[in-house]
Formats: C-alpha cells, structure tokens, sequence
C-alpha cells in the first residue's frame, strides 16, 4: 500500500472499531517490522540498512460539513487529534 499524506483510509482504532480515516503524516523509523532497505553512506562506506515507514493516522474524514473543527486543517467527522497514532504500512488495522 503505498499511502501518503490526506489518502483517506479505513482504519482500525484501540477500542477494535473500524473507521474512516486520514493519513496526517509519514516518517521513516528503524524499529518497526516492515523490510524495505534503504543504502547509507557513512564517510566512504556504503551500508544498508532497514528503514520502515510509519503512517500518523488521524481518526477523521475532513469534510465540508463536519461537525467539529480543526483549526489548520477545517472541519471533519471522527475524532479529534489527541486520538492519533504511529502505524507501520503493514500494520493489519490498516485497510485502503
């Protein structure tokens, strides 16, 4: 899946209730379970390395006619921000 910032989703939350959703953000990590292997160069040495690439999950569809409001990015259905969270790609709560 390759998903990027405002892709709308169907996510699982913490309570294990399927929702619409929005990735917010990405950000490469080194301790997650996804294999992609990126090259490094540190002084004239080329290694490799694992990186994983985490999507922030926002539990809200920003609509229009939302009924709450976020003030950078307008107004949504779902659940505020305090209820986001850092998911791997491969992560089975996720679902385009």
């Amino acid at each position: 899946m390759n998903l990027k910032p405002n892709d709308e989703i169907d996510a699982c939350n913490n309570s294990s209730h399927w929702c619409s959703a929005t990735i917010m953000d990405v950000r490469e990590s080194e301790e997650e379970n996804e294999y992609p292997v990126k090259e490094v160069l540190v002084g004239n040495l080329s290694l490799k390395k694992l990186v994983f690439l985490l999507r922030q999950i926002g539990y809200r569809v920003y609509d229009e006619e939302g009924d709450r409001e976020d003030l950078e990015r307008g107004t949504y259905f779902g659940y505020p921000r305090q209820y986001d969270e850092w998911l791997s790609i491969s992560d089975p709560r996720l679902a385009k």
